[in-house]
């Protein structure tokens, strides 16, 4: 027989009988049983969970704790998945939750070896107790809700612990008083709140994907292709690095991608924050021609990326011939054409130059009192 020490050590396993229980409008559920005791006085904690899933599997154990109103040095779990990810008996993995779950409440995981259900031997009696005190008593009874169940259920547990022993002296309740109770460790001031612990490498792209929301969270750029811890709360996302925290999200479910500006690379936040109607106001500025030769542009091609390309290659020209500039995209406007090429072209030929040159040698006739103007025509020819 084990002598256990009192506040040492708390056994964990689930019974292997579900509970099916009805409401009173006949409809039936279907629950896992979570069961814990405390190795020194054998007293019981039970709860009826959705599932053996990592999430109810670290809630349970919380509600253990909470019901006990400490802490013992140890938690003892059957090999589970939600506990454990591997144990030969020698070392263990510990599933990343509820290894988070243990620090939070200054204890440490303890696997009991598989295959050896002498390791734990009051859990494994206290199923038992589950079944002739609780399971069988259920029969028959049915509830408005699940929290009336669960009403009865902690009910029913407490006379499993106030039940006098058959060969010992005292009850459960009692030696839990006198021996355990007074050596647990005090709960912390605040509740474990975090629902995932997650490990991914960040894609090229810079995110992270959380599968409970499905959805993307951005991460700096700078940590493309490197290894992270997420930390998924109820409402927050937090991601570290090398023991540094470095982004943290609101979280938001089947959002697709959730991008940070600050996050962004130099090349994607230069992508992002263009705007093509500020280029064109620019290029208006430069000069009438050269912004209607660019509002043809943008008004004519399909996909504003096609529109971007090329009133960039506008302001290279403008760039390189700031007086010619205007002249050309008169010229390629008048022509209809609308191309980068076109107004090279019209550079090379030096169309631009020819045309100014021409306007200057066609100066405005001055004014002479023998040529007749528009005032002649409006009085039908008669000389005023």
């Amino acid at each position: 027989m084990l002598d256990h020490k009192a506040g040492d050590k708390m056994y964990i396993d689930y019974t292997g009988q579900k509970l099916h229980w009805t409401d009173t409008l006949g409809k039936e559920y279907c629950e896992e049983i979570y069961l814990s005791v405390l190795g020194a006085s054998s007293y019981v904690f039970s709860i009826p969970v959705q599932s053996q899933k990592m999430n109810d599997f670290c809630y349970a154990t919380e509600q253990a704790f909470l019901y006990f109103g400490g802490v013992p040095k140890a938690v003892v779990p059957d090999c589970l998945k939600s506990a454990v990810l591997s144990h030969d008996g020698h070392e263990s993995v510990i599933n990343p939750l509820f290894q988070r779950l243990t620090e939070h409440y200054g204890t440490v995981c303890i696997p009991a070896r598989p295959r050896h259900p002498k390791d734990k031997p009051q859990v494994e009696g206290s199923v038992n107790l589950i079944y002739h005190q609780i399971f069988a008593r259920m029969k028959g009874l049915r509830f408005d809700t699940r929290d009336q169940m669960l009403s009865w259920w902690f009910k029913a547990l407490e006379k499993i612990n106030e039940k006098p022993f058959q060969k010992m002296a005292g009850s459960r309740l009692q030696r839990f008083n006198d021996i355990d109770k007074p050596a647990l460790k005090p709960l912390p001031s605040e509740r474990f709140d975090l629902t995932a612990v997650l490990y991914q490498k960040v894609t090229t792209t810079g995110v992270i994907y959380v599968p409970e929301d499905k959805t993307n969270y951005s991460v700096p750029s700078s940590l493309a292709q490197k290894s992270v811890e997420i930390l998924v709360k109820p409402d927050e996302v937090y991601i570290w690095h090398e023991g540094e925290q470095k982004a943290v999200h609101k979280r938001v479910k089947d959002a697709g991608n959730i991008i940070c500006p600050a996050h962004r690379s130099p090349s994607h936040s230069w992508y992002a924050d263009r705007n093509l109607q500020e280029l064109l106001r620019e290029l208006t500025e430069r000069g009438t021609h050269i912004g209607a030769f660019s509002k043809t542009i943008v008004d004519t091609k399909e996909h504003e990326d096609l529109s971007w390309q090329l009133l960039c290659g506008v302001r290279s020209l403008y760039k390189k011939y700031p007086n010619r500039l205007d002249v050309v995209c008169r010229i390629a406007v008048k022509h209809n054409e609308f191309t980068i090429k076109a107004l090279k072209l019209i550079i090379k030929k030096e169309e631009d130059i020819a045309l100014v040159a021409t306007e200057r040698l066609t100066p405005e006739l001055p004014f002479h009192e023998n040529i007749r103007g528009a005032q002649y025509y409006q009085n039908n020819g008669q000389s005023a």
